[in-house]
């Protein structure tokens, strides 16, 4: 009886032939699902990491014009925001002694936000973009009343003071200097349009520091 079946000429049924692609094709499916699946998440870490580090190479711009040359104040304008003036005062000196900080600035350094682009001018040098990034500046919300954009605002304590000044174009305004104080920075950072074709899509990430002055 044995013999018999082992040689039979039958062959497989269709339903046979069904039963098998139908597992095949689930097995496939599962296969399929999770190599995706582990695609996807590893390149999230990975775009979420290079936008971290990105930040963070922002945030060290910033504090390297803070802390390379200590601002003597800084200033910044109630109707232009996301910029920043940090300015050094020449030292006054009487008889080789250290007296106090002249009127007459020395270095000026205008750090801003403008159109999704970290924005850093010293004096009268033109103007330095850092651009150069994986990721790329953001709004979250766009159009909506609750749109959020990356920022940087200037807290200051009770030493601020409001100054007249003339701009550029020789109008009178008022400006405020801080002497003591704290820079916020929030950076809301998406990957680049280079990387947007990928098989992913991350939300953008919210970053936010603090520096005091």
């Amino acid at each position: 009886m044995t013999n018999k079946s082992l040689f039979s000429q039958r062959g497989i049924t269709l339903i046979e032939v069904l039963i098998t692609i139908v597992v095949s094709a689930i097995a496939l499916t599962l296969i399929y699902s999770v190599f995706a699946t582990g695609i996807k998440l590893y390149q999230k870490i990975e775009v979420e990491g290079q936008i971290r580090d990105d930040a963070d190479y922002l945030a060290a711009m910033i504090l390297n014009e803070m802390y390379t040359t200590p601002p003597s104040y800084v200033e910044y304008e109630e109707s232009k925001p996301n910029l920043i003036k940090l300015v050094r005062l020449q030292d006054k000196a009487i008889e080789g002694y250290l007296v106090e900080d002249s009127a007459a600035p020395q270095k000026t350094t205008d750090i801003s936000i403008n159109q999704n682009n970290l924005i850093i001018q010293r004096g009268s040098e033109g103007e330095t973009i850092i651009d150069s990034l994986t990721a790329q500046l953001t709004s979250m919300n766009k159009g909506e009343s609750n749109e959020r954009s990356s920022s940087l605002e200037v807290r200051g304590g009770r030493d601020c003071r409001q100054v007249p000044k003339k701009n550029a174009m020789g109008e009178r305004i008022e400006v405020t200097q801080c002497t003591h104080g704290t820079i916020d920075l929030t950076l809301i950072l998406t990957d680049s349009p280079h990387q947007q074709g990928s098989i992913i899509k991350t939300e953008p990430l919210v970053l936010e520091s603090s520096f005091g002055f």
